[in-house]
């Protein structure tokens, strides 16, 4: 859409209509015309009254310049735009519509009739006096070199024509051959390429026009720069061209002028490269669609789009297989690893190794076997024990083979082995002991009556199996126990004992087991007990007739005819006196009670207080007493503002009193000044355009009016 009438203001409420030299935009209240080529303004916008911005909508042009627009009341609005002024031409009304809006309007050739649709409504009218180009048709086109043509057809020899030949791009009238009888009209002297356009006009019935377009012909020289690869061709025309060259064609376009085609063509050359190919044995080289697998020199031709084709010549060359030979000795039931295979009999094989980069080699292997020596030997054992024979162990008599890795020898040696059994001697034993006495025999000790059968062993010879009786005769025992108190000692047998001990007393009896008797010694420890005592400074403590007036720990013994002495000890340490310190404050006119005293004013205070249990304290107070507080405060608020202090809350001018507590919790007299500022009035006039919004404090305003605002101020 052009936005003509500024951006807030236009809209494609189906808005547009063009004929041949005009495009004509409607926005429900303005029409205004372009020119159809340039899009220039052209003429006087004209503004029907009374109607509204996009409530109704529609528009039609047709050749003869008239203008068909929707209307607000069931009704089209006609014009006759001569160029300058839009002329106004009776409304078509259609009955019943009247409170109707109009939204599109649309033209049929066919049955030269309009058709509108609006509110809930279609309908089609006559348009009465529309100029309709149906019965007139032009045929117009280019002369060369400088001319061009109109022809009407279906002429009609009663009609006059006139044909007005314009300059599209600057609107200039360059011919006007006014009311003739011929039926078709020239010009000549018309510059190449550019637009120009005849309209037509017959004057019969009614005044019917016709407007064409064109543009005039220009004869052409075309020069193509071209390469091409040896081998193509180039048609231009009716000519193929091959070689390098300049070439001029001439091509005749009937009715139009003709033109000519320089060709300047450039046949490249081939390019050629070479390469060296190194293969293995076997394996083949593949260079664009052909397989090589022998020693030569091969030429091939690479084809690469978008570019002449190139030329490779490929220097193959095919390694041939190396040969190896190997040599290898195994013991009997070892193998062999060539390549991926192993092998563990004795032969001769031929491998093919596979190398990383390099061509395979074939190796031939030939294997043979390394014989086993046989060793023999004779051992004689007693019954249990072994014979071992490399990692083999032999527990029986017998004859054995077994295989053996012998040191620095390349493969195992077989030993034969004859084991027999030496006999083994026997003998008998009588013992007879006490009842808890022990007897050793080989490993076992043994301690009751009994028979038993032991092997003993002996060194360099086999193991001798003895059977032994033993028999135990009876001990006495007893058992008694000395009792003393702690630090005294016991006398038994010529010894002292101090300490709490049992000990077994053996009696040697003639002819009969010693008798054993258990002594127990047990030493009671002497009764103690211990107490705490605390004393203040300048006090005397009496415990059980012993006087203590200083700190220390003391011990008392106490004899006892029954039991052992009972020893006391008294441990006495000195009592402190504490003192405290109390730091405190208070409002003037109040006080502080401490103990049996009350303290008004500031200052530092002792007291003694006495305990029960314990040395008596000492309490320091350091007592502050503080003074009320008076302050005054000035303060400006604006009107409906407040001001509050304390439980109160000030909105008008004044002097106000009030009682507050400190930071230190004693009262305060606040005297508050306030003054209430009145609010300042001021005004402003702006304009703005229709659609234009104004923004102030934070409103928007886009009708006309008066507002009040409430600006703060910082």
């Amino acid at each position: 859409n052009k936005p003509f009438f500024g951006s807030g203001t236009s809209n494609g409420y189906n808005a547009l209509a063009a004929n041949t030299r005009y495009v004509f935009y409607y926005d429900g209240i303005r029409v205004k015309a372009f020119n159809s080529l340039s899009g220039v303004a052209v003429g006087i916008p004209v503004t029907i009254p009374g109607y509204s911005l996009k409530q109704q909508g529609g528009i039609f042009a047709d050749e003869c310049d008239h203008v068909f627009v929707g209307g607000t009341a069931g009704n089209v609005k006609v014009y006759t735009f001569d160029g300058v002024n839009f002329l106004p031409e009776p409304d078509i009304v259609f009955a019943g519509m009247s409170s109707r809006h109009v939204y599109d309007v649309k033209y049929n050739v066919q049955s030269d009739l309009i058709y509108v649709s609006g509110d809930n409504f279609i309908a089609t009218a006559s348009t009465g006096f529309f100029c309709s180009d149906t019965g007139l048709h032009v045929h117009s086109g280019a002369l060369c070199p400088t001319g061009a043509f109109a022809y009407v057809d279906a002429y009609d020899a009663s009609a006059t024509y006139s044909y007005i030949w314009t300059d599209s791009t600057t609107g200039t009238v360059i011919r006007d051959v006014e009311a003739v009888s011929n039926r078709s009209d020239s010009i000549e002297g018309l510059s190449p390429g550019r637009f120009y356009t005849v309209t037509v006009i017959e004057n019969s019935r009614c005044l019917i026009k016709k407007i064409v377009q064109f543009v005039t012909p220009t004869g052409t020289i075309v020069t193509k720069n071209l390469t091409l690869c040896p081998g193509d061709s180039v048609i231009v025309g009716s000519h193929i061209y091959r070689t390098t060259g300049n070439y001029a064609d001439t091509f005749s376009l009937g009715g139009i002028c003709d033109s000519v085609v320089n060709t300047n063509l450039v046949i490249s050359s081939y390019i050629t490269y070479s390469q060296v190919i190194y293969n293995c044995a076997g394996i083949s080289y593949t260079i664009n669609g052909h397989t090589y697998t022998v020693t030569g020199t091969y030429r091939d031709t690479i084809d690469r789009p978008g570019v002449c084709d190139s030329v490779m010549i490929t220097n193959l060359i095919i390694l041939p297989a190396l040969i190896y030979t190997d040599s290898r000795s195994i013991c009997p039931g070892d193998s062999v690893q060539v390549g991926d295979h192993y092998y563990t009999a004795a032969g001769s094989y031929s491998d093919t190794i596979h190398l990383v980069g390099r061509c395979d080699s074939i190796l031939n292997t030939n294997i043979s076997y390394i014989f086993s020596s046989i060793w023999r030997n004779r051992f004689t054992i007693c019954r249990g024990d072994t014979v071992r024979i490399g990692p083999y162990i032999h527990t029986t008599a017998g004859l054995f083979y077994d295989t053996i890795d012998i040191p620095f020898s390349r493969c195992d040696s077989f030993m034969q082995t004859l084991i027999s059994f030496s006999a083994m001697s026997s003998g008998t034993l009588s013992y007879a002991i006490c009842s808890g006495d022990s007897i050793v025999l080989g490993s076992h000790v043994y301690t009751t009556a009994g028979t038993y059968h032991d092997t003993l062993h002996r060194s360099g010879v086999c193991d001798t199996a003895f059977t032994t009786t033993i028999t135990v005769g009876r001990r006495d025992t007893g058992t008694t126990t000395l009792t003393a108190c702690t630090f005294d000692s016991i006398l038994y047998a010529g010894r002292n004992y101090y300490r709490d001990t049992t000990i077994a007393a053996r009696t040697a009896r003639s002819g009969l087991c010693d008798s054993i008797t258990i002594v127990n010694f047990v030493f009671n420890p002497n009764p103690r007990a211990t107490e705490n005592y605390t004393i203040c400074p300048g006090d005397v403590l009496r415990i059980r007739g012993r006087t203590i007036t200083a700190v220390g720990t003391y011990l008392d013994t106490f004899l006892t005819a029954a039991t052992c002495d009972t020893i006391y000890q008294y441990n006495v340490t000195l009592g402190i006196a504490r003192t405290y310190i109390l730091n405190a404050a208070r409002c003037e006119g109040d006080s502080i009670r401490i103990g049996s005293h009350n303290y008004f004013a500031t200052g530092t205070y002792r007291d003694t207080f006495l305990r029960a249990r314990g040395c008596d304290s000492i309490l320091v107070t350091n007592l502050t007493i503080f003074r009320q507080t008076f302050d005054t405060i000035n303060r400006t608020i604006c009107r409906y503002d407040s001001l509050r202090v304390g439980i109160h809350t000030y909105r008008t001018s004044g002097t106000y009193h009030d009682t507050l507590l400190n930071f230190i919790g004693c009262d305060s007299l606040v005297t508050t000044v306030l003054f209430v500022q009145p609010w300042y009035t001021s005004s402003q006039t702006n304009n703005i355009c229709l659609g234009d919004t104004l923004l102030f404090n934070g409103h928007r305003y886009f009708t006309t009016g008066v507002y009040n605002d409430t600006v703060r101020r910082a």
